[in-house]
């Protein structure tokens, strides 16, 4: 694969991720009452401890953004 088209693909997979990562935000500040009865249904915990997993996933899952997708098509990107 041509490195442009690469860059592209990994920076559309970016916005794509975020995207995901915004609704996950929503769900966990907006709709917090609801989104943690379901969670509580399905998982069987504490709503302090959904809160906290809650907040650790959406910043493992950013961090993952950004090391697998953002900085390698930002490299690309200054390589060419």
């Amino acid at each position: 694969m041509e490195p442009d088209r690469l860059q592209h693909l990994l920076l559309a997979c970016a916005l794509v991720h975020y995207g995901l990562l915004v609704v996950w935000i929503l769900l966990a500040v907006v709709a917090r009452g609801p989104w943690l009865r379901l969670q509580q249904r399905l998982f069987d915990l504490p709503a302090q401890t959904l809160r906290v997993l809650n907040l650790a996933g959406i910043a493992l899952y950013k961090l993952v953004i950004v090391a697998f997708f953002l900085v390698p098509g930002l490299v690309l990107h200054f390589l060419r």
